[in-house]
Protein backbone atom coordinates (compact mmCIF):
# COMPACT_ATOMS: atom_id res chain seq x y z
CA UNK A 1 0.00 0.00 0.00
CA UNK A 2 1.48 3.56 -0.69
CA UNK A 3 1.20 5.70 2.24
CA UNK A 4 1.60 8.75 0.64
CA UNK A 5 -1.74 8.05 -1.68
CA UNK A 6 -3.56 6.87 1.67
CA UNK A 7 -2.11 10.45 3.64
CA UNK A 8 -3.47 12.43 0.42
CA UNK A 9 -7.06 10.58 0.75
CA UNK A 10 -7.40 11.39 4.35
CA UNK A 11 -7.34 14.84 3.66
CA UNK A 12 -10.04 14.47 1.85
CA UNK A 13 -11.85 11.67 3.97
CA UNK A 14 -12.15 14.56 6.61
CA UNK A 15 -13.40 17.47 5.01
CA UNK A 16 -17.21 18.42 5.66
CA UNK A 17 -18.27 17.47 2.23
CA UNK A 18 -17.68 14.02 2.67
CA UNK A 19 -20.69 13.82 5.65
CA UNK A 20 -22.81 15.71 3.74
CA UNK A 21 -24.88 12.23 3.12
CA UNK A 22 -25.09 10.70 6.46
CA UNK A 23 -22.01 8.87 6.32
CA UNK A 24 -20.81 7.64 9.70
CA UNK A 25 -18.28 10.01 11.15
CA UNK A 26 -14.82 9.58 12.04
CA UNK A 27 -14.07 8.44 15.95
CA UNK A 28 -11.23 9.57 17.91
CA UNK A 29 -11.00 7.07 21.39
CA UNK A 30 -8.18 6.03 23.54
CA UNK A 31 -6.02 6.62 21.34
CA UNK A 32 -7.37 5.59 17.98
CA UNK A 33 -8.71 7.30 15.30
CA UNK A 34 -11.03 5.31 13.30
CA UNK A 35 -11.95 6.85 9.78
CA UNK A 36 -14.99 4.69 8.09
CA UNK A 37 -14.34 6.24 4.48
CA UNK A 38 -11.66 7.27 2.71
CA UNK A 39 -11.65 8.50 -1.21
CA UNK A 40 -8.81 8.86 -3.38
CA UNK A 41 -9.15 10.70 -7.08
CA UNK A 42 -9.49 7.34 -8.86
CA UNK A 43 -12.13 5.50 -6.72
CA UNK A 44 -14.93 6.96 -3.87
CA UNK A 45 -14.62 4.62 -0.60
CA UNK A 46 -11.53 2.76 -1.68
CA UNK A 47 -10.51 2.18 1.94
CA UNK A 48 -13.09 1.51 4.47
CA UNK A 49 -12.75 1.29 8.20
CA UNK A 50 -9.36 2.91 8.59
CA UNK A 51 -7.84 3.34 11.62
CA UNK A 52 -4.91 4.70 13.36
CA UNK A 53 -3.03 4.55 17.01
CA UNK A 54 -1.51 7.13 18.74
CA UNK A 55 2.22 6.27 19.56
CA UNK A 56 3.78 7.47 22.00
CA UNK A 57 6.26 10.09 20.40
CA UNK A 58 3.08 11.46 18.94
CA UNK A 59 3.07 10.23 15.94
CA UNK A 60 -0.33 8.27 14.06
CA UNK A 61 0.72 4.53 13.01
CA UNK A 62 -1.63 3.00 10.37
CA UNK A 63 -3.06 0.14 12.17
CA UNK A 64 -5.58 -1.54 10.05
CA UNK A 65 -7.37 -0.89 6.65
CA UNK A 66 -9.74 -2.72 4.27
CA UNK A 67 -9.31 -1.65 0.50
CA UNK A 68 -12.15 -2.00 -1.80
CA UNK A 69 -10.97 -4.83 -4.51
CA UNK A 70 -8.23 -6.28 -2.56
CA UNK A 71 -9.42 -9.32 -0.77
CA UNK A 72 -7.13 -10.82 1.39
CA UNK A 73 -6.85 -12.98 4.21
CA UNK A 74 -7.41 -9.82 7.08
CA UNK A 75 -8.84 -6.91 5.35
CA UNK A 76 -10.29 -6.49 2.06
CA UNK A 77 -13.85 -5.83 0.01
CA UNK A 78 -14.38 -7.84 -2.88
CA UNK A 79 -16.65 -6.03 -5.85
CA UNK A 80 -20.09 -7.62 -6.13
CA UNK A 81 -20.49 -7.70 -10.28
CA UNK A 82 -23.33 -5.47 -11.39
CA UNK A 83 -25.45 -6.91 -13.73
CA UNK A 84 -28.07 -4.61 -14.32
CA UNK A 85 -28.62 -0.30 -13.74
CA UNK A 86 -32.54 1.30 -14.47
CA UNK A 87 -33.07 4.98 -14.03
CA UNK A 88 -36.58 5.74 -12.19
CA UNK A 89 -37.62 9.20 -12.38
CA UNK A 90 -40.44 10.48 -10.20
CA UNK A 91 -43.60 12.01 -11.12
CA UNK A 92 -43.38 14.16 -7.73
CA UNK A 93 -42.18 17.92 -6.85
CA UNK A 94 -39.45 17.81 -6.21
CA UNK A 95 -38.73 15.46 -8.92
CA UNK A 96 -36.68 12.63 -7.72
CA UNK A 97 -33.86 10.23 -10.03
CA UNK A 98 -33.16 7.57 -8.32
CA UNK A 99 -30.94 4.01 -9.12
CA UNK A 100 -32.02 0.62 -9.09
CA UNK A 101 -29.32 -1.80 -9.09
CA UNK A 102 -28.94 -5.11 -9.28
CA UNK A 103 -26.28 -7.83 -9.31
CA UNK A 104 -25.17 -10.74 -7.32
CA UNK A 105 -22.40 -11.67 -4.68
CA UNK A 106 -19.77 -13.35 -5.59
CA UNK A 107 -18.19 -14.84 -2.88
CA UNK A 108 -21.47 -16.17 -1.12
CA UNK A 109 -21.22 -14.17 1.54
CA UNK A 110 -23.68 -11.46 0.68
CA UNK A 111 -23.48 -8.05 2.70
CA UNK A 112 -24.16 -4.45 1.78
CA UNK A 113 -21.15 -2.52 2.65
CA UNK A 114 -20.73 1.32 2.31
CA UNK A 115 -22.27 2.91 -0.23
CA UNK A 116 -19.91 5.81 -1.62
CA UNK A 117 -20.83 8.58 -3.40
CA UNK A 118 -18.96 11.78 -4.79
CA UNK A 119 -20.25 15.50 -6.01
CA UNK A 120 -18.33 16.95 -8.81
CA UNK A 121 -19.18 19.70 -10.74
CA UNK A 122 -22.70 19.32 -9.73
CA UNK A 123 -23.02 15.78 -10.54
CA UNK A 124 -22.84 12.10 -8.61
Amino acid sequence: MNIPSLAVALAGALSPANFVFGADAPLYKDGVLTIPTVNTPEQVGKYQDVTFKLTEQGNWQLSSFKAIGTVTENSGLGLAPIVNVDVVKTNTFPVQVLLRVSGSFGDGCPHMGQINQRLENNRF
